[in-house]
């Protein structure tokens, strides 16, 4: 996990894509750390904490701290407590 946001750029068509650089995938900027966000990944909006970056194959995924984490979380990850998200799974509340 990354504690610094990565440079990034908007989606864009054409590649390639310059090294420095990930793609992110929401209309909104991606969000600093600290700031509370709606995860709409697991059927019902959770909030959560966004905690820090993740450049994964070019796109940059968010580690975010949620508020309830899904049984499956709990026991398929029991040692994690942030999980990561792409732009288009998140909303700032």
């Amino acid at each position: 996990m990354q504690t610094a946001l990565p440079k990034w750029t908007r989606l864009r068509k054409g590649f390639p894509l310059p090294s420095d650089l990930v793609q992110w995938n929401q209309e909104f900027d991606p969000p600093t750390r600290g700031t509370r966000v709606a995860i709409h990944a697991w059927g019902e909006p959770v909030g959560g904490v966004v905690e820090g970056y993740e450049p994964t194959h070019g796109w940059l995924m968010i580690w975010v701290r949620p508020d309830v984490r899904p049984e499956w979380h709990k026991r398929d990850m029991p040692d994690r407590s942030v999980c990561l998200f792409a732009g288009v799974e998140l909303e700032i509340k």
